[in-house]
């Protein structure tokens, strides 16, 4: 990225939008971490990034006074001392089970066989209960005797700064001492052989809090940082066809929301904790968390979201993010940058066995009765013609809603003697598609569909086309656009429209019934009718099944589809009525 021409020193430009970059002063790298801060300002706009930039860098200089400020008191421990005081602390917590029942610890907790075998029960439920509270960043069970500890041992005499990493993991190896002493009470109980102290450190003493050993380990080779890795990975799939421009879009914010946890550090330094913390993270977010107070996750902890949000990313979503940060890993693997996956398959949510439990067909005629009523449907399109046509196009050909969207009056044409919708479009990156041209979502979607009697006796869609104004390339629908807006998007507002038609003015709120819906009612009435599958996969611009039902000639697929398909389609809902809209043809 190049900094832009008579800009602020802390703006650049990103391809789509600005971005806000300030270096860290020298005296607070090694306390921060990086050597600059980076941040997406989410506009395109010069003077609205200009502004969002200087407020944040306000506020950015705040912080750098308030670090300067603390810095003071600030502590930074190594791996030793914190390991020679987990030990002391567990050495206490062993000669407190030592000490017999009495007086000083009070009555035995238990009388007989049963409930003893009940105490020790209870014992693998308070090791869970602390594991919880490792995983949640929960310390309070500790907090005390850390700060006591840090006394002890002459690190707190000029204060102790109990939001930093170091007293977190300090905290963290105490509760796994914690954890440690109740192995060591249950071993006493059982009449086994006690936990050994000067072993209890060794490796990894619970899931998730590695123990450093005493001994330095060999400094890792130089790897690349994980941007760097994310811009291999992003060509790779560019050069094999797999994305394009509107793919990489929908798949960074995964990539930026993984770097901003786990910070701009070489491939090699990241761990399967911190994948697993990232999952744990995903897990506890609300929808669109980057708009509703989390758009930077470098900030945000686990223990502040647990509990805080009743609706939560979905596991398609979760699962979404973990398979393309996986995928990023792996093509780390196979350049040598790291030797295994840190994102292990357990970490991505098993998909969901059935598409139709995300989506539902609108059931016939119910449904499609309220959706086509005459006052309230003519009503909400009688100003917007993509309104009118694209739900009637969908409920009649099976398209996609962008398909329907992006079609141009030129696109309605007869083929082989037959009016049809031409559908058409790159399915590769292009600039030009992307930007002004038809984008289709695979190598199965260009297709030519035949219209159904209805949409050209009744509704006259052939007359509508030709009378759209312009040349022949011009949309069916000139009032739609496309950009970063509308995330290259024809179908964009339409979208949020149609949902709220359905949902507020219909009444159908049912959210697994879409616009998609129209797709599945299409499909559940050809089943009906006895229509093959390979014939249904054909109209609605599926890959098939077997090779030979992705083979057979074009003129064979417009006259097949017509006998086969579209002429049987029969709903059980009279729509005569929409012949009074103003976008249906008179005369």
């Amino acid at each position: 990225m190049r900094p832009i021409t008579k800009s602020p020193s802390y703006l650049i430009r990103n391809p789509s939008s600005y971005c806000f970059r300030m270096n860290i002063p020298k005296d607070l790298q090694s306390m921060i971490g990086k050597r600059e801060l980076r941040y997406s300002l989410r506009t395109g706009y010069l003077s609205n990034a200009k502004s969002k930039a200087r407020l944040l860098a306000g506020q950015v200089q705040q912080l750098f006074n308030e670090l300067r400020r603390s810095q003071n008191r600030l502590m930074e421990l190594t791996d030793q001392q914190i390991q020679k005081m987990a030990t002391k602390y567990l050495e206490r917590v062993k000669a407190t089970m030592d000490e017999p029942f009495g007086p000083d610890r009070g009555d035995r907790p238990y009388g007989d066989k049963a409930s003893l075998n009940e105490y020790i029960n209870g014992l693998a439920d308070n090791k869970e209960d602390i594991r919880d509270e490792i995983a949640m960043g929960d310390y309070w069970r500790v907090k005390e005797a850390a700060v006591s500890l840090l006394s002890d041992f002459g690190v707190g005499a000029n204060g102790i700064d109990e939001d930093s990493a170091s007293f977190a993991k300090l905290c963290e190896w105490l509760l796994a001492a914690d954890i440690r002493g109740l192995d060591y009470h249950k071993a006493r109980l059982t009449g086994t052989a006690p936990v050994d102290i000067e072993r209890a450190f060794n490796g990894v003493l619970v899931e998730g809090v590695s123990m450093a050993p005493m001994t330095p380990e060999p400094e890792e080779e130089p790897s690349i940082l994980l941007p760097q890795l994310w811009e291999l990975f992003k060509a790779e799939k560019v050069k094999i066809g797999r994305w394009r421009g509107n793919t990489i879009r929908n798949h960074t914010p995964k990539f930026t929301a993984f770097v901003q946890f786990v910070g701009d550090i070489p491939v090699n330094q990241v761990t399967k904790p911190m994948a697993r913390d990232f999952r744990m993270l995903l897990d506890h977010l609300p929808p669109n968390f980057t708009k509703k107070g989390y758009p930077d996750l470098s900030v945000v902890s686990l223990k502040d979201l647990k509990g805080k949000h009743d609706k939560t990313l979905s596991v398609t979503t979760v699962r979404d993010y973990m398979l393309v940060i996986s995928a990023m890993f792996n093509l780390a693997v196979e350049y040598d940058y790291i030797p295994v996956n840190p994102v292990t398959p357990g970490m991505i949510p098993d998909k969901k066995r059935n598409a139709r439990e995300q989506r539902l067909p609108f059931s016939d005629p119910t449904d499609l009765n309220m959706l086509f009523d005459k006052e309230l449907f003519i009503k909400w399109s009688k100003d917007r013609p993509e309104r009118f046509w694209a739900p009637i196009i969908s409920l009649y050909t099976g398209c996609r809603l962008e398909e329907a969207c992006q079609l141009h009056a030129e696109d309605v044409k007869k083929i082989e003697g037959y009016w049809c919708f031409d559908f058409k479009g790159l399915t590769v990156a292009d600039k030009e598609g992307e930007e002004e041209g038809q984008m289709l979502k695979n190598e199965s979607a260009p297709r030519a569909i035949p219209l159904h009697p209805f949409l050209i006796d009744v509704l006259k869609l052939p007359e509508y086309a030709s009378g759209v104004p312009g040349d022949g390339n011009k949309l069916l629908f000139p009032n739609l656009t496309k950009g970063p807006e509308t995330n290259y998007k024809y179908s964009h507002g339409l979208s949020k429209a149609f949902s709220r038609y359905k949902n507020n003015k219909v009444g159908i709120k049912d959210s697994k019934k879409t616009f998609h819906s129209f797709r599945h009612t299409l499909t559940d009435n050809l089943k009906n009718e006895d229509v093959s599958e390979w014939m249904i996969e054909e109209l609605e611009g599926r890959a098939g099944k077997s090779e030979t039902s992705r083979r057979y000639s074009e003129r064979f697929r417009v006259e097949k589809l017509y006998d086969k398909a579209i002429s049987k389609l029969n709903y059980k809902v009279d729509l005569s009525h929409l012949f009074e809209s103003k976008y249906v043809p008179k005369g």
